[in-house]
Order: C-alpha cells, then structure tokens, then sequence
C-alpha cells in the first residue's frame, strides 16, 4: 500500500489529522474507519492499515487522530467530552472528498479511548455503523481509574505535560515495566 501520508483537514473548530487509503481496486465492502487509543498518534496503527482494507475484501480506511493527539493539535482541548469526538466524527464522515459521505455505514474499530468514541458515535448515529469493533474499552473504570483520571486532568489544567506524561507512565505501567523503561529514558 506503500508508505503512509497523513493531511489536516479543516472541522468547524479548527483541523484533524487523518490518513485517507482508498481501495485497493473496486470496494467489496464498507469503509474501515480506524479510531485510535489516548497516547497513540496516528503512525501508531498504521502497520494495521493493510489488513483492515484487504484481509476480508477491498475496502477504503479512514483513520484520524481524535483532539489532542499527534498533529491534531488546533482543535480546543476545553470541551473534548465524547459529543465533541461524535460531532468531529460526523463531519469527517460527511467530508465530501471522503467516498465514506452520503451517509454510507462504516466499519467502526477502535482501541481503548478511541473505543469509547467508537461506541458513542454507534450510539448517536446508528445509521452510520455498520459493524463495531473495539477492544481495550472496560465498562466502567472503577473509583481508581476515577482517580488517575482526575490526576491527569489536574496536571493538564496546571499545564504541566511532562507531569501529565510521567503520571500516565506510572498509572499505566506496572511497576517493574515503568522502571526497565526509565533505564531508557
């Protein structure tokens, strides 16, 4: 599929950065949209981007960084709630240059946050999902993911990012996994 290309493309509040892979050859089925995790940038799936549009037919992917993420940095950071993510989704999906507009169902597949707004786009436009695919998304994050969270918001408000980082590498890692990282560091 050689190598791939990302672009920005303009939303009402600002600019997403996606990679658009049409077909390889005439569509045998939906378009793939690929969503993907908190810390993931959008190179950090792409060696997947091959599978997902010929393993089971020719299809077309559309996979974009959700705000915040990678060079998807001028959308505002103050409202990012999941019916910020689901409106950024349905203008990409009506973008017209995508062949996913016309309100044709999408396969969604998402990992971890990129999960949850899988879910809550099929959630709020049903009519645009055709199949769900999501993995890394618990069903509730319990009173400790609560508090990591709460954590990570507070260092982020303060402006603190390597704070917000080191504290994201200690609430993800187990403890002998965060310390062989820090020898690299």
């Amino acid at each position: 599929m050689g190598e791939a290309s990302s672009a920005l493309l303009a939303l009402r509040a600002g600019a997403v950065n996606y990679i658009f892979r049409p077909s390889p050859g005439p569509a045998t089925g939906p378009c793939v949209v690929l969503l993907g995790g908190t810390a993931q940038t959008i190179h950090s799936l792409v060696g997947h981007h091959h599978a997902l549009t010929t393993e089971h037919g020719r299809r077309c992917l559309l996979h974009f960084e959700l705000r915040g993420q990678g060079r998807t940095t001028s959308l505002p950071l103050e409202q990012c709630g999941l019916d910020t993510h689901v409106d950024d989704m349905r203008q990409l999906l009506d973008a017209s240059h995508f062949a996913v507009g016309d309100n044709k169902p999408v396969d969604l597949v998402g990992f971890s946050f990129g999960g949850r707004v899988a879910l809550a786009v099929a959630a709020t436009m049903p009519h645009r999902v055709r199949r769900l695919v999501v993995t890394g998304v618990p069903a509730d994050r319990g009173a400790t993911g609560r508090v990591i969270l709460k954590a990570w918001s507070a260092a982020l408000r303060r402006g603190d990012l390597e704070g917000f980082l080191w504290q994201s590498v200690a609430d993800a890692h187990r403890c002998a996994c965060a310390c062989a990282r820090m020898c690299v560091v």
